[in-house]
């Protein structure tokens, strides 16, 4: 007995795989195409999110991807950040630290005009995927899950017996390199000598 092909969308036999392979892709090409539109769109799309979202996703106990913001303008959400070590709070009010970047910055409190309401370290954020890390870097200093570095040059780090903490709105919270800064926060970085 000859060998049949059978075809598993519309139920049709022919007499060799050739002339069912044509078959396919006369009369099942336009669902052959959208099946492969529909993989290649929810790849795109898992890959936008990564990239959108993914940065900010830690990839390990020991540490998390660094953000670089981008699309500086798009957003003007405001924080706080304070410093305290050992708690006495570092005065991030300091001439040199203000208008530093146009990602973010911190203006002079009151130079925005008569009725300001530009606060004591009153952080403008002007970007997406701004970190209290990357804030503080551009002022010249540094922070990550280890150390803060003032832009004195001195470091407190928990490898001399310290603590460090970052504390959002409160909470203490690990993601010391992948935390956004958001409207509203209240960030303080906290050292404690051991």
């Amino acid at each position: 007995m000859k060998e049949r092909y059978y075809c598993k969308k519309c139920h049709h036999t022919f007499n060799t795989q050739n002339a069912l392979r044509l078959h396919n892709k006369s009369k099942h090409r336009s669902k052959i195409l959208l099946r492969r539109l529909t993989a290649v769109l929810i790849i795109a799309a898992g890959l936008s999110l990564v990239a959108i979202y993914g940065a900010s996703i830690p990839i390990s106990d020991q540490g998390s991807v660094t953000l670089t913001p981008f699309a500086v303008g798009s957003v003007h959400n405001h924080s706080t950040v304070r410093i305290l070590i050992d708690d006495e709070e570092f005065d991030l009010n300091q001439e040199n630290f203000y208008e530093r970047s146009p990602t973010v910055h911190m203006h002079e409190p009151g130079a925005e005009g008569p009725g300001s309401s530009t606060a004591p370290n009153l952080v403008h954020v002007h970007a997406q995927q701004v970190t209290p890390g990357y804030f503080l870097g551009t002022i010249g200093l540094s922070l990550t899950e280890d150390c803060l570095t003032l832009n004195t040059g001195q470091s407190h780090c928990v490898t001399n017996g310290g603590s460090l903490e970052l504390i959002v709105n409160g909470v203490p919270n690990d993601n010391f390199r992948s935390y956004l800064l958001t409207q509203g926060d209240e960030i303080i970085v906290e050292y404690r000598s051991g």
